[in-house]
């Protein structure tokens, strides 16, 4: 719990845009970043870590898979696409 629990603001802001970005018919990308979420991040980086260390952090690649979520998510939300939305 105390490697996740400092994440989950990066949880948070991840979850709030790309619900609203589904809300306003952009499935597909967040579709493609939660599936890179799980196989391109959480998996390998649980790997790396029980790898490399003795294996009692590999909660650590849920809190990593956060950040990564929620710099997609944040450049999603700066794009020209985003703003075309939200205008029409």
């Amino acid at each position: 719990m105390h490697i996740q629990i400092p994440f989950q603001w990066c949880f948070c802001v991840l979850n709030t845009i790309l619900n609203l970005a589904n809300g306003i018919g952009a499935v597909r990308y967040s579709t493609v970043v939660n599936l890179l979420m799980l196989w391109a991040v959480r998996i390998p980086s649980a790997y790396l870590i029980a790898t490399f260390w003795d294996g009692h952090y590999v909660t650590g690649g849920v809190s990593i898979s956060f950040v990564f979520g929620m710099l997609a998510a944040l450049l999603f939300y700066r794009s020209s696409h985003w703003a075309r939305i939200c205008r029409a």
